[in-house]
Order: structure tokens, then C-alpha cells, then sequence
């Protein structure tokens, strides 16, 4: 029976090369989307692309995996600076203001995006276990047991 890695599910591994091109292609929609709702400001949906935070968790959380760590190191991590940072940032420095974000300090900001940063460039440079672990088999093992 051929086995499937789906880069998507939450289970398995995904190697190197696999990640960056989801990596890559996750933050090729974002930077569309961004572009697309300042040249044309009615698609203000567009802004609303917080899913691809999910995938990128999923990305990540596979690619932990691939050197033996636990998903969930990374989903705590990616949780921090795209939500726990900036939801203390706005307790402390919105004052019941409408849209905190004008009146949170660049700084948090700064420091949620480098906190992503890290994670995602760290999680992609380290390489993964070349034999089994408990999460399975490499990539490529995968790769060659397919049946076409």
C-alpha cells in the first residue's frame, strides 16, 4: 500500500525542500493580497488572510517534526507572536480605543514579526533526522514507496 505524506494533515514529516516551497508560496498569497487591497481598496476581504497563519502552523508543525520535536513546540510559538503579544499589547496600550493597533507601540510589532521570523528561518535551516523517528519515516522514503 502506498503511503502519502500530505503537507497539510497533523501527522508525518515534510523535508527541507518540501517546506520552503510552502513557506514560499504562503507568503507569495499574503504579499498579493496586500498588494491587491491597496491598489483596489473594495477588496478589503482580501485583507482578512489570517487562514494562512493556520497553514503555516501546519507547515511548521510538520516540519518540527521532521527532526523529532513535537508539533506543538511550534504552535505555541507562532501562537505568541501572532496572538498572545499583540492581545497583551492591546489590553495594555489600547484604553478601549477602537483600533488598539495605532496606539500599540511599533516595538511589539517588531517583536511579534521577529519572533516569527526566527521560528520560521530556524525551522526551515535545521536538518531532519535521515532514519525513522516516532513521527515516521523521511520524506523521501516516502517518495520511493509510492505506486504510480
Amino acid at each position: 500500500m502506498a503511503r502519502t505524506n500530505n503537507p497539510v494533515s497533523f501527522s508525518g514529516r515534510i523535508g527541507q525542500k518540501t517546506y520552503w516551497i510552502y513557506v514560499s508560496t504562503i507568503l507569495a498569497v499574503k504579499i498579493v493580497a496586500v498588494i491587491m487591497v491597496v491598489l483596489e481598496p473594495a477588496w478589503t476581504i482580501l485583507r482578512h488572510t489570517d487562514f494562512l497563519m493556520f497553514m503555516l502552523a501546519l507547515i511548521i508543525g510538520k516540519r518540527l517534526r521532521d527532526f523529532g520535536y513535537s508539533a506543538f513546540w511550534g504552535w505555541g510559538v507562532l501562537a505568541l507572536s501572532s496572538f498572545v503579544i499583540p492581545l497583551f499589547a492591546a489590553i495594555k496600550f489600547g484604553n478601549g480605543e477602537k483600533d488598539f493597533m495605532e496606539a500599540m507601540p511599533a516595538s511589539i510589532g517588531l517583536l511579534s514579526f521577529a519572533i516569527l521570523v526566527v521560528l520560521v528561518v530556524g525551522v526551515g535551516l535545521k536538518r531532519g533526522d535521515p532514519e525513522t523517528n516516532r513521527f515516521g519515516a523521511p520524506e523521501s522514503d516516502f517518495r520511493a514507496d509510492a505506486q504510480i
